[in-house]
């Protein structure tokens, strides 16, 4: 019997999700589309794709003992029944930044969203039903349960505060109460989880597995990859890349984004790279790469070293090496350690010949969890805490990190790579 979690973590045309044991293994993943024509039901339609996937794909290990389902999701999206309004769709920009020009200043990601539904989208600001971050509003379709995960107190000037929704108009009944990580939003509803095939007909009310939600993404990610502590960080790579270091206290420099952990009283300083993978896939469709495996392109690239894609490998490395120098050393200005192993989570750290390079070139170890999707691995260990299996969210972190590969650099390598990167640049 495998007692696992089943996490799934919300994209902008797919759905990612995973079966990962109590003790932070993965066993199986798999990837759903999400077909907008289904409107708010998109996501639950999805879900139900991604267990029957995973569940095909362990039908011959023995009986699957769901102890909790866990949710992420890109956001700020905004749904209910009446309809959906995305992180990428455009805004009003004209009635909208009248409205808000004409009232205090406010950070919030989703007030300018909660605007436009107003002015655009009358059936869902009209509904009865609450308007939902994406991620809670697939929980609420699965528990009935309606509400709002705040990653930390700290965030709520990027959500909204009572002084927002008064300064801006809107009802308090249109927005669902915040509650911490961990929280369960309640059980599975049972027949959706008989029609899922998550249970038995005859499975007691008391076995229903619990719901949680873990938030947007790029929180659930920092978990996921245990960069919860001062001194950790993680290279969340993927079509842009962000290198993400947890600090004690903020990290005030040029170029480098502060925003507070998911585990206070500690800060995340980052630094942006915004084309690193779309550079490379770029490359990939170029080329006519673009349906060979990532791993054998690589692979094929660093046994051709002539090629311009080997060349373009090493460009892509050495500005992570720059910007991961810049974070260090205004981090080490601020009295904060240089890091000893970086986490890395995205599509990029699917690629083992990938990561060794990165660690060849950094000088710094990579390490990479069972799961490399690390929102995944964040559900887990949010899950794990709501279960009281944990004592805290950063020891259900460290658990799930427990199953890792690590890739140690190699000197000869490195002086190698440097070698053709100066040569490259012609200096």
């Amino acid at each position: 019997m495998n007692r696992v979690v089943f996490c799934a973590d919300i994209g902008t045309s797919s759905l990612k999700a995973a079966l990962i044991t109590t003790e932070g293994k993965a066993i199986a993943r798999t990837k759903a589309a999400i077909n907008s024509r289904q409107k708010s039901d998109r996501w639950l339609f999805s879900l139900k794709e991604a267990f029957a996937s995973l569940k095909e794909e362990t039908k011959e290990q023995g009986y699957l003992d769901v102890r909790a389902i866990a949710i992420s999701g890109n956001g700020p999206s905004l749904a209910n029944s009446e309809g959906s309004f995305l992180w990428n769709e455009p805004l009003r920009d004209d009635e909208i930044a009248a409205e808000v020009s004409s009232l205090a200043p406010s950070m919030s990601l989703f007030l300018p969203r909660l605007l436009h539904i107003k002015h655009e989208k009358k059936e869902m600001w009209l509904s009865d039903e609450p308007i939902l971050p994406v991620p809670e509003w697939l929980v609420f379709q699965l528990t009935g349960t309606a509400q709002t995960v705040l990653p930390d107190i700290r965030y709520k000037k990027a959500y909204w505060t009572d002084e927002d929704l008064r300064d801006f108009g809107i009802p308090e009944k249109k927005l669902a109460r915040y509650v911490p990580l961990g929280k369960s939003a309640g059980r599975i509803k049972r027949e959706l989880a008989i029609e899922m095939g998550m249970i038995d007909r005859d499975c007691p009310d008391d076995h229903l597995p619990p719901v949680f939600c873990g938030g947007p993404d790029f929180t659930i990610a920092l978990i996921g990859t245990n960069t919860l502590t001062p001194g950790l960080v993680c290279d969340r790579a993927g079509t842009s890349e962000g290198i993400n270091l947890c600090t004690k206290e903020p990290l005030i420099a040029k170029s480098i984004r502060t925003l507070p952990s998911p585990v206070p009283p500690f800060w995340n300083a980052s630094v942006i790279i915004p084309d690193s993978g779309l550079r490379f896939s770029k490359w990939r469709y170029d080329n006519l790469y673009a349906d060979i495996p990532y791993d054998e392109t690589v692979s094929w690239l660093l046994k051709h070293e002539e090629s311009d894609g080997f060349t373009l490998l090493l460009d892509i490395a050495f500005g992570v090496r720059r910007e991961m120098a810049r974070l260090f050393k205004a981090a080490e200005e601020h009295g904060v350690a240089i890091p000893k192993i970086i986490a890395c989570t995205g599509g990029q750290a699917w690629s083992a010949p990938w990561m060794q390079m990165k660690a060849d070139i950094t000088g710094i170890p990579y390490a990479v969890a069972d799961c490399a999707d690390s929102e995944l691995t964040g559900d887990a260990a949010v899950a794990m805490f709501g279960l009281e299996e944990y004592t805290s969210i950063s020891s259900a972190a460290t658990a799930m990190m427990a199953h890792r590969t690590i890739y140690f650099p190699d000197k000869d390598r490195q002086k190698h790579y440097i070698e053709l990167y100066k040569k490259f640049k012609g200096l």
